[in-house]
């Protein structure tokens, strides 16, 4: 005869009951005052700005789950909401009223904040920046070296007293789905961040090692990085963060490099070297919202920038940018002036050689090299780009000596001898957005003023082209 199982049925019962018991326990404890002032304002020490939740709850894994938490750091326009954090604390230390957490999970943040420009800027640098390969590969040392103490400061900018509240306080941390959107003094964009998620912990040297993952990052008013992932370091005591081995996808390419950034209060400085290689030309036109440009071809660059976060005077820097056996649609300007000429190559521009060359100083973007060269044609420009984005270039359209055999009838006097052996030039300026760019073009050709819009004033002068 087999045993019964009677006896058994009061001890499953008991081991089911009691953590039913405890679970309704822990959610009756958490429900009292002092135990939810106390989540309160430990939350809001961690998250570095004073917050309100919709309710608390206990879960069969043994945390406490926080829903529907909101948060304001007025003196910053900071704003913070998450749908859910979940976290795990000392339970002994809980039950006296203590809270001590080992383990913070926060689901869909949603942070929505401005840098305040907290000193002002340091004088830039008499001497231009160096070449891009010159740059120290160990960002987060030499960034740590060359942090200055302010010599005056205003009311801080809490973006890095949050994350060093955040990160210093909680040993193991995971936030998943996130959105950040960053905006400078005069509330322009500096940086989105849609889709992110950060996981790491405490070391035994006091520093925090994690790693980073950004679905959509968007730089500015329009530079676009995708699939974005790296390691993240903060060095003991939370003062530097680092992403030494930075990769993310641009223009269909891979872009690589190291970032650091300071995590000081009154000048959160940082730097960053970044390379581009296999990029197709079509599909970062794209990425760096400059239109649908029809081209093809590949494309490399490279980028050095260092600088104080939200303080665009602060940014020194230089970069390039390089394609080979291109083809590129050229601005509206080029192909209604090649209609007019008859230069087949105006309509579609198939490039030998093109780059950009520039830098950054002050603040002020410069470029001191644009060239394209194709077959017959040289386009040459340089000069600044202003602070709104807009362009100023003084710039050459070259012919070589068959195509000056063919316009010198049409152009007479407007061709002057060019620096470059064996090309004739006509100099023009170009100014305005990038993605629409105007030009006096035109007028230097025909001594006509048009105020930069060619637009369908061609046809009335010149009709259509044979």
């Amino acid at each position: 005869m087999s045993p019964s199982p009677k006896p058994l049925i009061p001890i499953v019962i008991i081991l089911l009951l009691v953590p039913i018991l405890l679970l309704l326990g822990l959610n009756l404890l958490l429900q009292t005052p002092p135990i939810k002032e106390g989540i309160r304002t430990t939350l809001s020490s961690t998250l570095g700005m004073p917050i309100s939740f919709g309710w608390l709850s206990a879960t069969l894994s043994g945390g406490i789950k926080v829903a529907d938490i909101s948060g304001e750091h007025k003196e910053s326009n900071t704003r913070f909401a998450s749908k859910s954090i979940l976290m795990a604390p000392d339970y002994l230390r809980l039950i006296h009223g203590e809270i001590v957490i080992h383990d913070l999970r926060i689901n869909h943040p949603v942070v929505h904040s401005t840098l305040v420009q907290a000193v002002t800027s340091p004088a830039p640098s008499s001497e231009p920046p160096t070449g891009s390969s010159q740059t120290n590969l160990t960002l987060s040392n030499s960034l740590q070296q060359t942090v200055q103490p302010p010599s005056h400061t205003t009311p801080p900018s809490p973006m890095p007293l949050q994350a060093q509240a955040l990160l210093s306080q909680i040993p193991r941390l995971t936030i998943t789905d996130a959105e950040l959107t960053l905006l400078n003094a005069q509330n322009l964009p500096l940086v989105t961040i849609e889709e992110m998620s950060l996981q790491g912990n405490t070391t035994s040297k006091n520093s925090w090692q994690g790693t980073l993952k950004v679905h959509r990052m968007t730089i500015g008013r329009g530079l676009i990085l995708h699939e974005l992932t790296s390691p993240i370091i903060l060095s003991p005591g939370i003062s530097t963060l680092s992403l030494d081995a930075l990769s993310a996808k641009m223009g269909g390419g891979m872009l690589a490099g190291q970032f650091a950034l300071a995590l000081l209060p009154t000048a959160p400085q940082y730097k960053a070297h970044l390379t581009l290689t296999g990029a197709s030309l079509n599909q970062f036109l794209l990425d760096a919202s400059l239109g649908n440009i029809a081209s093809e071809g590949a494309i490399t660059g490279e980028l050095q920038l260092s600088g104080i976060a939200g303080d665009a005077s602060s940014m020194n820097g230089d970069g390039n940018l390089l394609c080979t056996d291109a083809v590129i649609q050229p601005a509206d300007f080029l192909r209604q002036i090649g209609q007019i000429l008859s230069i087949q190559e105006l309509q579609m521009l198939h490039l030998a050689e093109g780059k950009a060359v520039f830098t950054i100083h002050g603040g002020t973007t410069q470029i001191t090299q644009l060239f394209l060269r194709s077959q017959n044609l040289i386009l040459a420009a340089q000069g600044p780009v202003k602070p709104n984005g807009d362009l100023d270039l003084q710039a050459r359209l070259l012919f070589n000596e068959n195509l000056t055999g063919r316009l010198r009838g049409i152009l007479g006097p407007q061709l002057s001898q060019a620096p470059e052996a064996g090309y004739s030039q006509v100099s023009f300026r170009v100014y305005g957005q990038p993605q629409s760019p105007k030009t006096d073009l035109l007028e230097r050709l025909t001594g006509i003023h048009f105020g930069g819009n060619l637009g369908g004033l061609l046809q009335g002068l010149f009709g259509h082209p044979r």
